[in-house]
């Protein structure tokens, strides 16, 4: 690059090093050359030059993971944007700043970036840019719990790019944390003719199908595509030379796949891959790391490894907000409390379980509401009574229909066994439904006809 003239020059032909690492990914290389271009840039006082420059090197960080660099980079370059006139450029900036908060666990300050990028993308009516923007406002209400703003940007995403892996992959996500199954296939299905339509290889499109496919399995049990998602998986893993982004994100479907087969040896080798990515979350899919890990450290049957993951996903998703992925996370942990079965680990994995309840049944998040309603059945210590099994009520619900036979109200359930409302609102229903009952009443009615409780019990006893 050094034989262009006039110097202005140069920088341009600095940043082409970006085609060079996006096709043989010599990060090396890449980054040397956007800090010779940001030299010359900085000293020929040319700010346009300069904000192209750090977004370029801010892309080459993100698909590295390299998250805070990224972020770093785009957040001078929107100090260079405020003198500029060059929309295009401050879009990229804003994306990867934005890109960089979300997945550091800065929710609050990714969607202040993302407002700036809808707006700037619609004045441009640019169709890249506003798949783009919609399709991260999208992660970023699937990390907040936010369905119906998910829907919204993930329905103008794909208005805009219709065959966009990472928008399908968003859309399926949804879709299935919803229990919306049928839906989800129909974006699945999409997502895999986006990945077909695409030449083998490094690419985002076989990465999100092989992370999709087995994050997919993990939420709704459906284990029928498990050999699709290991061969879009193979040539990510395969190729000569691979981002460290796409890399991660197919091994990381791989990972959920071990988890789910129960695969030890598999998931120790994923789980030596994926140990650097300690502390952040995903995109395309959203999850954190954090629970990935914990999962695969107790496919591993290493459980105080696995809580020690856990423990670090909880403060991740609280920090940020991120509770759909703190509810799970939840259920997860629990999980391994159960199976280690220590002092104080039962105490801990029920109280956890109650969390990711309330969150799910708040959330209406269906499939993993029924996973720990199964996963607090299974921990009741004592039977339920015959004349209960019969009518299909778990342990717990006896427990809510006894005091509900009482005359207690939610919050006097929720007080009286410690449990959140919102979960004792989702017993009520349950029990409503399993004993064909239309209110309280017949619930009640139920309870005392099938020997649950004595008549004029308080519920005391």
């Amino acid at each position: 690059p050094s034989c262009f003239s006039p110097l202005k020059s140069v920088p341009l032909s600095l940043n082409a090093y970006i085609h060079v690492y996006f096709e043989e990914s010599d990060v090396d290389a890449a980054q040397d050359a956007f800090a010779r271009a940001l030299v010359i840039a900085q000293g020929e006082d040319d700010a346009d030059l300069e904000l192209r420059t750090l977004g370029n090197a801010a892309s080459v960080d993100t698909f590295e993971c390299q998250f805070e660099a990224a972020l770093e980079k785009g957040l001078r370059g929107l100090e260079l944007a405020r003198l500029l006139d060059n929309p295009r450029a401050e879009l990229g900036v804003h994306y990867r700043a934005a890109g960089g908060r979300m997945l550091t666990g800065d929710l609050q300050g990714a969607k202040q970036h993302l407002e700036a990028m809808r707006d700037l993308a619609e004045r441009l009516r640019d169709r890249f840019w506003l798949s783009s923007a919609y399709f991260l406002s999208a992660q970023a209400s699937i990390y907040e719990g936010d369905w119906e703003a998910a829907r919204r940007f993930s329905d103008q995403s794909l208005t805009n790019l219709s065959m966009d892996s990472r928008c399908l992959a968003t859309r399926m996500q949804l879709e299935l944390e919803l229990g919306e199954s049928g839906q989800a296939e129909v974006y699945l299905e999409r997502l895999l003719e986006s990945m077909r339509l695409t030449s083998p290889g490094p690419t985002i499109e076989y990465m999100l199908a092989a992370l999709g496919i087995s994050f997919g399995g993990r939420i709704n049990g459906d284990n029928r595509r498990f050999e699709a998602a290991e061969a879009a998986a193979e040539p990510v893993l395969t190729a000569p030379r691979s981002s460290r982004f796409v890399m991660l994100g197919a091994r990381a479907g791989l990972g959920f796949l071990a988890v789910q087969r129960g695969d030890s040896a598999a998931s120790s080798d994923h789980y030596a891959s994926l140990t650097a990515c300690r502390g952040i979350a995903m995109t395309g899919i959203s999850f954190v790391f954090d629970r990935l890990l914990g999962l695969l450290a107790r496919a591993m049957d290493n459980l105080d490894l696995a809580v020690a993951h856990f423990e670090e996903a909880l403060v991740f998703c609280r920090h940020g907000s991120y509770r759909p992925e703190l509810a799970w996370s939840c259920y997860d942990y629990a999980e391994a409390l159960l199976q280690r079965n220590g002092p104080g680990d039962n105490q801990r994995a029920e109280s956890l379980a109650e969390e990711s309840l309330s969150i799910s049944s708040e959330l209406a998040m269906r499939p993993l509401m029924e996973r720990v309603v199964a996963l607090q059945d299974k921990k009741q210590s004592a039977p339920a009574p015959a004349s209960a099994l019969a009518g299909g009520l778990t342990q717990r619900e006896v427990d809510v229909i006894r005091l509900i036979a009482a005359g207690r109200t939610d919050q006097e359930i929720a007080d009286r066994l410690v449990i959140a409302v919102r979960t004792v609102t989702t017993h009520v229903g349950n029990i409503l439904n399993k004993t064909g009952a239309a209110n309280r009443a017949e619930a009640a009615s139920f309870a005392v006809r099938h020997g649950l409780v004595v008549p004029n019990s308080d519920g005391k006893g």
